[in-house]
């Protein structure tokens, strides 16, 4: 490629990084603080790290060395945010690089320049993709927990509806009591077949959930073992 060819690309990276600036600017992960702030915030700070480098008064994160490069002080940074899972860090070493390019580039280091370029922009792009990675996590827990409170609506609605049935059983167990209570709860149950069965029909004739009897019977069995007034009901009438 001819300069003048590799001045365009310098460019045109430079071009994309400004647009991927503008992504962070309407970012609203900084909250209290603005997007636009942020960048304000990223540009000084990196006009500070590249001088306070310069005049070798940089020791980042308290390591016991100065690295060597602009470059290993980036990739120090870069990381910290991978292994402490903080993409903030990563737009520090994007700014950091963006604007030791462009000074490398100015001062007839091109090749350097646009290495640092790239790597400005890999690295904002990076935060892009952890940003979106950090929205579809707490998309997805929001959709549970969505689900999580339909299921428990629908829990208690549906509680609500059977509410009448197992009242009628409870007061059916009472009324048809034998003396000495049923030997079985399969007994108990059987004894409500008629009557709890003509009771449906007139009040829940549309109850897809039984339409047999043997599907009412598991539902009340189910009943019998998982609701404490009927299960303490059975409890009252069956004696073993």
């Amino acid at each position: 490629m001819k300069n003048n060819d590799f001045d365009i690309l310098f460019e045109e990276v430079l071009n994309e990084f400004e647009k991927a600036v503008v992504k962070v600017k309407t970012s609203t992960h900084f909250e209290p603080c603005s997007g636009e702030e942020m960048v304000r915030k990223l540009e000084k700070d990196a006009h500070t790290a590249i001088t306070d480098y310069q005049k070798c008064r940089i020791q980042p994160y308290k390591h016991a060395y100065r690295e060597r490069t602009v470059e290993e002080y980036i990739s120090s940074m870069k990381s910290q945010a991978m292994w402490t899972g903080t993409p903030g860090k990563l737009l520090e070493c994007a700014f950091v690089s963006h604007k030791w390019g462009i000074s490398q580039y100015r001062q007839g280091r091109k090749a350097e320049g646009r290495k640092h370029v790239l790597m400005a922009l890999n690295l904002i792009n990076m935060w892009n993709g952890a940003c979106w990675a950090l929205e579809m996590v707490e998309f997805k827990e929001e959709s549970n927990k969505l689900k999580r409170e339909a299921a428990s609506l629908g829990g208690k609605r549906k509680s609500q509806k059977y509410r009448p049935v197992k009242d009628e059983v409870i007061r059916l167990l009472k009324k048809n009591k034998p003396e000495d209570g049923w030997k079985s709860k399969a007994a108990a149950i059987n004894s409500l077949e008629e009557e709890i069965s003509k009771f449906i029909e007139l009040d829940f004739h549309k109850n897809s959930d039984w339409t047999s009897w043997d599907k009412l019977y598991r539902t009340i069995s189910d009943w019998s073992r998982n609701d404490i007034e009927l299960k303490n009901a059975f409890a009252d009438v069956v004696k073993r």
